[in-house]
């Protein structure tokens, strides 16, 4: 049998960045490559155009709320900047998903040593994203407001 090998290389960086490597790892699941090039997908869609308008590219959370596929969402914990970003039918925060940004908010506030209670938040106020004028606002901003 016959396997493809790629070419591997080394690459130093400092202790700082080594161990916040590592804390987006998830255990016994990645290596410093997955974790890279995780960083890369993110980076790489947050450098892509945002076609939001076009229904079939959003995301539809298990509420019924509507995202579109791309967004790159940040957030601010303990001095800690969190990236998520939102595929075709989940929220990716910290190499897992979930179904909708409140979810998402509590596991990264839970992950970073926060208990449940106090971990508890809104997460369409957790989140922000980058919107038209390059300004990041809360994500709660793309959310269709309904009447009653």
């Amino acid at each position: 049998m016959h396997t493809k090998h790629e070419s591997k290389c080394v690459l130093e960086v400092d202790l700082t960045t080594y161990r916040r490597l590592q804390n987006l790892a998830s255990p016994l699941e990645d290596t410093p490559t997955t974790v890279l090039k995780r960083l890369l997908d993110f980076y790489e869609q947050a450098h892509k155009p945002l076609k939001s308008e076009e229904p079939s590219l959003c995301f539809v959370t298990d509420l019924g709320e509507r995202l579109p596929i791309g967004l790159v969402l940040h957030a601010r914990y303990k001095n800690e900047v969190i990236a998520a970003l939102v595929h075709e039918n989940w929220i990716e925060a910290d190499g897992r998903k979930y179904y909708n940004p409140t979810a998402a908010a509590v596991a990264v506030k839970m992950k970073r040593g926060a208990d449940k209670r106090s971990a508890q938040s809104n997460g369409w106020l957790f989140w922000r994203y980058k919107n038209a004028s390059d300004r990041w606002v809360v994500l709660d901003k793309l959310r269709v407001k309904r009447t009653s």
